[in-house]
């Protein structure tokens, strides 16, 4: 299931006191950015070029999302409001995992249901600028099956994989909060 998302929808991130990106907010659904650091997944960090826009930093590749719009602080989380570039193509993919898995000793203490299966759910961000450079996202969380009510999201997404393509090179353009290590 694919979906595009509106390029003029605004979109948020926020960013923690050192300016490491934490979560992004796209589509009235909250993505997380900042996990411990696993194999293969990128540092992930942002800032604002001396243009006013906003960049994200992949390992040594850097992604121009868009101008930005305003920001705020709450309780030491600055909130950076953004928009993508005219031409910009975004869009949001959900993909089921291939093979669910039995819990038959799963076992609910408490009382309650308990789920028959589980699987994983993949949610794909992929942008695409006019002049060629992708990010792209991907973001792994369960779903569980009960008997009663069939599957259900369990709302526990994680940062599985990011990359950029054709982006500019780490060194260039400038940036005025370079933010360091956003998965540690």
């Amino acid at each position: 299931m694919t979906r595009a998302v509106d390029a003029v929808e605004p979109m948020i991130i926020e960013l923690d006191p050192a300016g490491v990106a934490q979560r992004l907010t796209l589509t009235t659904r909250i993505w997380p950015l900042s996990e411990r650091r696993r194999r293969g997944v990128a540092e992930v960090s942002s800032g604002i070029d001396d243009r006013g826009r906003l960049t994200i930093r992949l390992g040594a590749r850097l992604f121009v999302a868009g101008p930005v719009g305003c920001r705020w602080l709450d309780r030491d989380i600055t909130r950076l409001q953004f928009a993508a570039e005219p031409g910009d193509s975004i869009s949001l993919a959900r993909r089921l995992g291939r093979f669910p898995w039995p819990t038959p000793f799963k076992i609910n203490w408490l009382g309650g249901a308990t789920p028959k299966w589980k699987r994983f759910v993949y949610d794909r961000l992929t942008w695409r600028k006019h002049d060629g450079a992708t990010l792209e996202m991907v973001w792994r969380g369960h779903l569980w099956f009960y008997r009663n009510s069939g599957w259900v999201d369990m709302y526990d997404t994680r940062l599985h994989r990011a990359c950029v393509r054709g982006g500019a090179p780490h060194g260039r353009g400038a940036m005025s909060a370079p933010a360091p290590v956003a998965m540690q």
